[in-house]
């Protein structure tokens, strides 16, 4: 998975051409995201150059943003929007897809 996570990252900065230092923050979420120490995640290079400042754990957001929906039409609409803006990037059309993954193999910091 730390290979995965890592060089989905790595991918999703490049195609839309912007730093590590452009995202303002990184949510774990899920049981992932709370167990998780993400100073030890940062360690093994899992979340690569993004700074610990902008890593925020946040439990189970599935399940609370499905309760914010049902409870409100604002928030409902928001999530809407928000849906329509999605793109899909599909990881296996990456053509040295394999070869990066390899390279994230190691467990030390990108």
């Amino acid at each position: 998975a730390k290979a995965a996570i890592s060089t989905g990252i790595k991918v999703l900065l490049e195609k839309y051409g912007i730093g590590v230092e452009e995202v303002e923050k990184v949510y774990l979420a899920g049981a992932f995201g709370t167990y998780i120490r993400v100073e030890n995640a940062h360690r093994i290079g899992l979340l690569p150059g993004v700074p610990l400042s902008r890593v925020e754990k946040v439990g189970n957001a599935a399940l609370e943003g499905a309760r914010q929906a049902l409870v409100s039409v604002r928030r409902r609409e928001e999530g809407e929007r928000l849906a329509e803006r999605m793109e899909y990037l599909n990881l296996e059309s990456e053509s040295d897809l394999l070869y990066r993954l390899v390279g994230e193999l190691s467990f030390r910091p990108s």
